[in-house]
């Protein structure tokens, strides 16, 4: 209901798009949500709200394709304003050089979204007889509470297995891992202190790929 401010973000590389507002630079209620139509409120692609006062922080994801452009809100949900950072990044997330960055902050549920389509068999899912044989993506989240994490993967498009690591580059370090055979959604429980870092693999079981969702909750 508040005052907005809108960036459009346009990329000449492929990659997950990556917007966030830190709790710690900003002192109003913010909220933050991205489309691909600017006055299209139908277009919208992911929104989050923490909806935790003052100082409460966002992040979201998209895939974009080169030439394509992102339109994303800085909003509020009502007459307090003030002061922000806005945080951008681009990745495509298809190695350990180049994680998908994502911060976790609050208590409402994270969703990020993603395509996993033109990327390559980076990791395999050690706990789950080595399976992921498909394109995989991979998030570093950071999380600023001490919680036990649950990360799920949505999809229509392919097999998902979900497996995690304390370590981006060691797959002895896994945490867990998920492949459900009677669906293409999986999910893994992870638990973090304050200021931790994991890494969650979006794997396809198989050569398909396609877009996911990643829904963060603890």
């Amino acid at each position: 209901a508040g005052p907005e401010a809108v960036y459009a973000v346009s990329v000449t590389e492929q990659g997950h798009v990556t917007a966030y507002l830190p709790s710690a630079s900003n002192n109003f209620n913010t909220i933050l949500y991205s489309r691909l139509t600017c006055e299209q409120q139908s277009s919208q692609l992911s929104c989050n709200d923490n909806d935790a006062g003052a100082g409460s922080g966002e992040v979201i994801t998209s895939w974009l394709e080169p030439g394509e452009t992102l339109y994303i809100f800085v909003d509020t949900g009502g007459a307090a304003v003030g002061e922000y950072e806005l945080s951008l990044d681009l990745s495509r997330g298809g190695v350990c050089g180049d994680v998908v960055p994502i911060t976790v902050e609050g208590t409402r549920p994270v969703e990020l979204q993603g395509r996993i389509s033109s990327l390559a068999n980076d990791a395999n899912a050690n706990g789950c007889g080595g399976v992921g044989e498909g394109p995989d993506a991979v998030f570093g989240f950071t999380f600023l509470e001490s919680a036990n994490y649950q990360l799920e993967i949505e999809t229509t498009a392919f097999n998902s297995v979900a497996h995690a690591r304390s370590s981006c580059e060691d797959p002895g370090s896994e945490i867990a891992c998920d492949s459900p055979s009677a669906s293409n959604n999986s999910t893994v429980s992870v638990p973090a202190n304050a200021g931790q870092t994991s890494f969650l693999w979006v794997d396809s079981f198989d050569a398909q790929g396609g877009p996911y969702k990643v829904t963060v909750t603890h």
